[in-house]
């Protein structure tokens, strides 16, 4: 329920949307699951998804803040085969758990070596071959910009980096419609609208 607003912008923007929960969030069983089990759920999702819409210059992958590392990893793993995507988004997401983890606890304590989950974004985003925007407010007080803006550098293929002024962890599509907009067309090809989304 926490992204149903961006869910309803991108439709205004013309997708359509399918989410999940992934398995323990939200309204789905089970227990939180580890790193493994969260790229499973985005890859099962991934399959029945692409049933729906076999066209894959139809499809794109969009991750926010945890999400985006999930949708770097969903990404990664297509790397070299035929295309199974136009795009990958990803925003206000991180680099490393480990480095989110020293982002938002005392600086002495060795978050590298107590985390067992690594979601490394950094190293796997080396890997994908199709394109990439990556999106940050610069006012993200969770996760700070500069961990986008490493994404972008590591990243290999056609990227685009996109930084949004005032908006904060959860607010960047809205605060930016018409960057975000804009960025899309130059990266993807994708039709602005007029009709944006007013922030709330």
């Amino acid at each position: 329920t926490g992204h149903v607003r961006r869910m309803e912008q991108l439709r205004q923007m013309g997708f359509a949307v399918f989410a999940i929960d992934y398995r323990g969030f939200g309204k789905s069983d089970g227990d939180l699951p580890s790193e493994q089990m969260a790229y499973e759920d985005a890859r099962t999702a991934w399959a029945w998804m692409a049933r729906q819409q076999p066209d894959p210059s139809r499809r794109y992958i969009l991750g926010h803040s945890l999400g985006g590392a999930i949708a770097i990893d969903l990404a990664a793993g297509m790397a070299g085969g035929p295309p199974q995507a136009r795009g990958l988004i990803v925003e206000s997401s991180l680099t490393t758990l480990a480095d989110a983890a020293n982002a938002l606890t005392l600086s002495w304590l060795p978050a590298n070596l107590i985390l067992s989950q690594k979601f490394d974004s950094l190293e796997k985003i080396k890997s994908v071959d199709m394109p990439v925007l990556v999106v940050h407010g610069t006012n993200d007080r969770l996760l700070p910009s500069r961990f986008s803006e490493s994404l972008f550098k590591a990243a290999t293929a056609p990227k685009k980096l996109l930084l949004i002024d005032n908006a904060s962890h959860n607010n960047s599509m809205w605060v930016g419609d018409a960057q975000y907009q804009r960025a899309m067309g130059e990266l993807f090809g994708v039709p602005r609208v007029t009709a944006a989304a007013t922030p709330g």
